[in-house]
C-alpha cells in the first residue's frame, strides 16, 4: 500500500514539473488578416479564399490558413478594395 502511494505522488509530482506554464506564452504566433470582397461565395468559397491567399500572398504549402465565407451584396459605385 505504501509503495504505491509512493508512486502516485511521484506521478503527480512529476506531472507538475513537466508541465509547469510559469513564463509560458499561449497567444498564438502569426497574423490576422481580413480582405472582404462582393459576391457570393458559391460552393467552394473557402477553398476558393485560401487558394488566393496562398497564390497571391506566396504562401508556403505547410502555413495555416483559414477563411470565413458570407455573402455580400454588390453595391454600384462600391469596389471591394474601397472596404
Amino acid at each position: 500500500m505504501r509503495y504505491n502511494v509512493m508512486f502516485m505522488v511521484s506521478c503527480v509530482l512529476t506531472f507538475l514539473v513537466l508541465n509547469n506554464a510559469k513564463g509560458r506564452s499561449d497567444k498564438k504566433i502569426g497574423c490576422k488578416v481580413v480582405k472582404n470582397f462582393q459576391g457570393t461565395c458559391g460552393n467552394n468559397g473557402k477553398s476558393a479564399c485560401v487558394n488566393d491567399f496562398k497564390k497571391f500572398l506566396r504562401l508556403p504549402n505547410n502555413i495555416g490558413i483559414r477563411c470565413d465565407c458570407s455573402d455580400r451584396p454588390n453595391y454600384p459605385g462600391i469596389t471591394s478594395e474601397s472596404n
